[in-house]
């Protein structure tokens, strides 16, 4: 049984580690999208010649796969801790 419960923290452990690091960085990647829509120079944190142009423009569209990355993100957040409540129980 203990080995059942190794492997169930394990699997945990790496859903949880794998799901919140693709949750961090859709936020930090919609940051950056969200700095260049507006024309801010994310190293000097001042407008571009981007800046005025960029906000008259249209909106682009929204990208699904941001959709799908931030599911599996909050996934690989909820299998992890069934594994890891899991391999509580299989103690």
């Amino acid at each position: 049984m203990v080995v059942v419960s190794v492997v169930a923290f394990g699997a945990g452990a790496l859903c949880l580690y794998y799901g919140a690091r693709d949750l961090r960085s859709r936020r930090a990647i919609r940051r950056l999208d969200a700095e260049r829509d507006e024309g801010i120079d994310p190293a000097t944190d001042r407008a571009g010649a981007r800046g005025n142009a960029a906000a008259g423009g249209a909106d682009a569209p929204d990208d699904p796969r941001d959709d799908v990355a931030i599911e599996r993100g909050f996934v690989l957040l909820a299998l992890g801790a069934l594994c890891v409540l899991f391999g509580a129980l299989a103690l």
